[in-house]
């Protein structure tokens, strides 16, 4: 059997009392055993199977091959010289992995690039489940409070002091949609909410003790 490696992109992790591994190129999750870790890391460097089987005397030689095999039918070992090609995402991110799972969520994920097209979208989800009351009412609630009167806002001499440290800021940002600088009073508007997608993955159980 040709020299196998460790996957550059798997990801280690504990959760409830469960050792899981993550693969991120797939986002594939399985649960796996301590004695899986360790096979996993006598392949850090290219090695050959029946040298890793020799190099773990308290376990049985045929139990150390055949577990390699199914790790490898897994995606979780892969040849030396795929593993030669393949490029980390872990590393290309400089360990963030934030990043790299933003990254993969995100990959060849198509976004709605019109107005219309954008329009379309909203209100065919929002069709698609009844929408939340308006108001919310407690029925064990007992007799009602008045709410405190809200401030206008900032008196106008405030509010041009404030647009003018704005503007003299040097990150002051032009305006999309005018082509001026952005002032206190849109300031608001301009901002936009940017939500990460998560994987939903399934979880399958791969216990290997060697022995």
């Amino acid at each position: 059997m040709d020299r196998l490696v460790r996957n550059p992109d798997l990801l280690i992790s504990w959760s409830e009392g469960e050792l899981f591994v993550e693969e991120l190129r797939s986002g594939e999750t399985f649960s796996v055993s301590p004695e899986t870790i360790l096979l996993l890391d006598s392949f850090k460097g290219p090695r050959k199977p029946s040298a890793v089987a020799d190099s773990l005397p308290d376990y049985d030689p045929r139990s150390v091959l055949r577990s390699i095999t199914r790790l490898q039918k897994l995606g979780l070992l892969i040849p030396e010289r795929e593993g030669r090609r393949r490029i980390s995402r872990v590393k290309a991110w400089k360990q963030n992995l934030a990043s790299v799972q933003y990254h993969l969520a995100t990959l060849d994920t198509p976004y709605l690039t019109t107005p219309a097209a954008i329009d379309r979208f909203l209100e065919k989800r929002l069709a698609e489940e009844r929408p939340p009351p308006n108001f919310k009412r407690y029925r064990a609630a007992k007799g009602r409070r008045q709410l405190a009167a809200v401030a206008a806002g900032p008196s106008p001499e405030k509010a041009r002091v404030l647009g003018e440290v704005l503007a003299a800021r040097r990150t002051v940002r032009a305006s999309f949609w005018s082509g001026r600088a952005t002032s206190a009073p849109c300031t608001s508007a301009g901002v936009t909410q940017v939500d990460g997608l998560a994987s939903g993955a399934a979880v399958r159980n791969v216990r290997l003790p060697p022995g």
